[in-house]
């Protein structure tokens, strides 16, 4: 798992969000219970850990760790929350700008798309994830 610290951080220094997070803020935003205004706002959250098979028994494997950069973005004026979606557009250039190629994560390969989606429409709202992919290995303990 990347430290999703250091990927907040980068997010936050592109500037073009109003407030950026962690899983258990997006967690707390879909709910309702975190106050989040007209965004965009954007939380990074953990996806999947794949690692593959060890070369020798008990040695090192390579893993992809892919992680979300889960948006959100209000169209006030459209309650399906359809509109938003050229506003996502917009963020994911950003996004794409300031993460692919990232090497900002020690031990982690440098950062590539790994696709997106609508994750949900609420009333005037829409939320999108967009996935990124990187490499790392993994060491037995001894």
């Amino acid at each position: 798992m990347i430290d999703h610290d250091l990927a907040i951080a980068r997010l936050k220094v592109l500037g073009l969000l109003k407030s950026v997070g962690s899983a258990a803020d997006a967690a707390r935003a879909m709910s309702g219970q975190l106050a989040i205004g007209d965004g965009p706002a954007a939380y990074v959250v953990p996806i999947a850990d794949h690692p593959a098979p060890p070369r020798s028994e008990g040695g090192a494997q390579a893993a992809v760790v892919t992680f979300g950069v889960l948006m959100m973005v209000r169209q006030a004026s459209d309650p399906s929350g359809v509109g938003g979606l050229e506003k996502i557009k917009q963020l994911q250039a950003a996004l794409h700008a300031g993460l692919l190629g990232w090497d900002g994560l020690p031990g982690f390969t440098p950062i590539w798309s790994a696709g997106g989606h609508v994750l949900e429409f609420q009333p005037a709202a829409l939320w999108w994830l967009e996935e990124f992919s990187t490499n790392t290995g993994i060491a037995p303990a001894f």
